[in-house]
């Protein structure tokens, strides 16, 4: 993946990789094709959190959480 890494605070806290432990991740829109969906209202999509690390993803209800897009390159 080519695009920046971003570190997300959720609840007013750091969030990391619940598998290797690291804070950063490459971010998606999730778009769930499935009729377990309906829930979401049209037009929103969860948010895919794909670790840089191990590559695990974690999917968020959207407009959670603070996002710091602006990290160094030093990963």
């Amino acid at each position: 993946m080519d695009d920046k890494p971003v570190q997300l605070n959720l609840f007013d806290k750091p969030f990391t990789c619940t598998v290797c432990g690291t804070d950063r991740f490459h971010k998606r829109l999730w778009e769930f094709k499935t009729p377990g969906s309906s829930f979401l209202k049209t037009g929103d999509h969860p948010i895919a959190l794909i670790c840089t690390q191990c590559g695990y993803v974690h999917c968020f209800m959207p407009k959670m959480g603070k996002f710091n897009e602006n990290l160094s390159d030093s990963i």
